[in-house]
Protein backbone atom coordinates (compact mmCIF):
# COMPACT_ATOMS: atom_id res chain seq x y z
CA UNK A 1 0.00 0.00 0.00
CA UNK A 2 1.09 3.23 -1.04
CA UNK A 3 -1.14 5.76 1.02
CA UNK A 4 -3.75 5.56 3.09
CA UNK A 5 -6.12 5.41 -0.13
CA UNK A 6 -3.85 3.33 -2.73
CA UNK A 7 -3.27 -0.30 -3.59
CA UNK A 8 -0.46 -1.36 -5.73
CA UNK A 9 -1.44 -4.73 -6.75
CA UNK A 10 1.17 -7.31 -7.29
CA UNK A 11 0.92 -10.09 -10.15
CA UNK A 12 -0.42 -7.44 -12.92
CA UNK A 13 -1.64 -8.27 -16.79
CA UNK A 14 1.86 -8.43 -18.75
CA UNK A 15 0.04 -5.88 -21.08
CA UNK A 16 -2.32 -2.61 -21.64
CA UNK A 17 -5.46 -3.38 -18.80
CA UNK A 18 -8.46 -2.87 -20.86
CA UNK A 19 -11.08 -2.97 -17.63
CA UNK A 20 -11.54 -2.81 -14.34
CA UNK A 21 -14.57 -3.30 -11.93
CA UNK A 22 -15.15 -3.42 -8.69
CA UNK A 23 -17.39 -6.23 -7.40
CA UNK A 24 -20.82 -5.89 -6.53
CA UNK A 25 -21.15 -5.53 -3.20
CA UNK A 26 -18.00 -4.91 -1.97
CA UNK A 27 -14.48 -3.00 -3.04
CA UNK A 28 -12.14 -5.49 -1.93
CA UNK A 29 -12.86 -7.79 -5.11
CA UNK A 30 -11.24 -6.49 -8.21
CA UNK A 31 -12.14 -7.76 -11.76
CA UNK A 32 -9.53 -6.69 -14.29
CA UNK A 33 -9.11 -7.66 -18.27
CA UNK A 34 -6.72 -7.02 -20.52
CA UNK A 35 -5.20 -7.05 -24.03
CA UNK A 36 -2.52 -10.12 -22.89
CA UNK A 37 -5.95 -11.96 -23.45
CA UNK A 38 -6.33 -12.57 -19.54
CA UNK A 39 -9.17 -11.94 -16.91
CA UNK A 40 -7.80 -11.74 -13.44
CA UNK A 41 -9.63 -11.15 -9.84
CA UNK A 42 -7.91 -9.76 -7.27
CA UNK A 43 -8.37 -9.26 -3.19
CA UNK A 44 -7.25 -5.58 -3.09
CA UNK A 45 -7.05 -5.74 0.70
CA UNK A 46 -4.64 -8.92 0.46
CA UNK A 47 -2.80 -7.86 -2.57
CA UNK A 48 -3.36 -10.94 -4.20
CA UNK A 49 -4.19 -12.56 -7.18
CA UNK A 50 -7.40 -14.47 -6.59
CA UNK A 51 -8.04 -16.51 -10.22
CA UNK A 52 -6.76 -15.87 -13.83
CA UNK A 53 -8.43 -17.20 -17.06
CA UNK A 54 -7.97 -16.73 -20.10
CA UNK A 55 -9.26 -16.01 -23.83
CA UNK A 56 -7.49 -16.58 -27.01
CA UNK A 57 -7.66 -13.21 -28.13
CA UNK A 58 -6.83 -9.75 -26.26
CA UNK A 59 -10.04 -8.92 -23.61
CA UNK A 60 -12.02 -5.80 -24.12
CA UNK A 61 -14.06 -6.00 -21.38
CA UNK A 62 -15.37 -7.62 -18.08
CA UNK A 63 -17.77 -7.24 -15.69
CA UNK A 64 -19.65 -8.88 -12.12
CA UNK A 65 -22.41 -10.45 -13.81
CA UNK A 66 -23.37 -11.53 -10.43
CA UNK A 67 -22.20 -12.61 -6.71
CA UNK A 68 -20.52 -15.86 -8.07
CA UNK A 69 -19.83 -15.29 -11.96
CA UNK A 70 -17.64 -12.91 -14.44
CA UNK A 71 -18.58 -11.91 -17.81
CA UNK A 72 -15.91 -11.24 -20.26
CA UNK A 73 -15.12 -10.89 -23.81
CA UNK A 74 -12.75 -9.60 -26.68
CA UNK A 75 -11.21 -10.18 -30.08
CA UNK A 76 -11.49 -14.15 -29.93
CA UNK A 77 -15.18 -13.41 -30.46
CA UNK A 78 -15.87 -15.77 -28.10
CA UNK A 79 -17.91 -13.96 -25.00
CA UNK A 80 -17.36 -16.06 -21.42
CA UNK A 81 -19.08 -16.71 -18.29
CA UNK A 82 -16.99 -17.94 -15.59
CA UNK A 83 -17.52 -19.42 -12.29
CA UNK A 84 -15.63 -17.64 -9.42
CA UNK A 85 -16.14 -20.52 -7.22
CA UNK A 86 -15.64 -23.21 -9.29
CA UNK A 87 -13.16 -21.39 -11.86
CA UNK A 88 -15.14 -23.26 -14.73
CA UNK A 89 -16.23 -21.30 -17.74
CA UNK A 90 -18.90 -21.65 -20.21
CA UNK A 91 -19.14 -19.91 -23.67
CA UNK A 92 -21.77 -17.81 -23.67
CA UNK A 93 -22.34 -17.29 -27.27
CA UNK A 94 -20.04 -17.65 -30.32
CA UNK A 95 -20.20 -14.32 -32.66
CA UNK A 96 -18.57 -12.45 -35.58
CA UNK A 97 -18.35 -8.88 -35.15
CA UNK A 98 -17.24 -7.90 -37.64
CA UNK A 99 -19.94 -9.33 -40.31
CA UNK A 100 -22.50 -7.16 -40.67
CA UNK A 101 -23.98 -4.26 -38.59
CA UNK A 102 -26.95 -5.97 -36.87
CA UNK A 103 -26.96 -5.27 -33.30
CA UNK A 104 -28.65 -8.34 -31.21
CA UNK A 105 -31.04 -6.79 -28.36
CA UNK A 106 -31.03 -9.77 -25.31
CA UNK A 107 -32.07 -10.30 -22.10
CA UNK A 108 -28.98 -10.93 -19.98
CA UNK A 109 -30.83 -13.11 -18.05
CA UNK A 110 -31.73 -15.32 -20.73
CA UNK A 111 -29.10 -14.85 -23.65
CA UNK A 112 -30.11 -17.78 -25.56
CA UNK A 113 -32.98 -16.42 -26.74
CA UNK A 114 -32.81 -13.23 -29.18
CA UNK A 115 -35.62 -10.20 -28.14
CA UNK A 116 -34.84 -7.90 -31.38
CA UNK A 117 -32.53 -7.89 -33.97
CA UNK A 118 -31.84 -4.25 -35.31
CA UNK A 119 -29.43 -2.73 -38.28
CA UNK A 120 -27.23 -0.39 -36.35
CA UNK A 121 -27.71 2.99 -37.45
CA UNK A 122 -23.82 3.69 -37.25
CA UNK A 123 -21.93 3.13 -40.55
CA UNK A 124 -18.98 1.19 -38.48
CA UNK A 125 -18.20 -1.25 -36.24
CA UNK A 126 -19.86 -0.94 -32.68
CA UNK A 127 -17.27 -0.26 -29.98
CA UNK A 128 -19.11 0.42 -26.83
CA UNK A 129 -22.90 -0.40 -26.19
CA UNK A 130 -23.95 1.24 -22.73
CA UNK A 131 -27.94 0.72 -21.29
CA UNK A 132 -30.04 3.83 -20.05
CA UNK A 133 -30.49 3.46 -16.11
CA UNK A 134 -34.23 2.90 -16.98
CA UNK A 135 -33.61 -0.20 -18.90
CA UNK A 136 -35.74 1.50 -21.90
CA UNK A 137 -32.98 2.19 -24.44
CA UNK A 138 -28.96 1.86 -24.83
CA UNK A 139 -26.38 4.12 -26.67
CA UNK A 140 -24.19 3.07 -29.10
CA UNK A 141 -20.87 3.73 -29.91
CA UNK A 142 -18.45 3.19 -33.57
CA UNK A 143 -14.71 2.69 -33.53
CA UNK A 144 -14.86 5.87 -35.76
CA UNK A 145 -16.04 8.04 -32.82
CA UNK A 146 -19.80 8.69 -34.07
CA UNK A 147 -22.62 7.70 -31.08
CA UNK A 148 -26.65 6.40 -31.53
CA UNK A 149 -29.09 6.56 -28.55
CA UNK A 150 -31.60 3.79 -29.65
CA UNK A 151 -35.23 3.69 -27.52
Amino acid sequence: MTGSNEFKLNQLPEDGISSVKFHLNTFQSLLVSSWDTSVQLYDVLANSMQLKYQHTGAVLDCVFYDATHARSGGLDHQPKMHDLNTDQENLVRTHDALSDVLNTVQKLTNMGYVQQRRESSLKYQTRCIRAFPNKQGYVLSSIEGQVAVEY
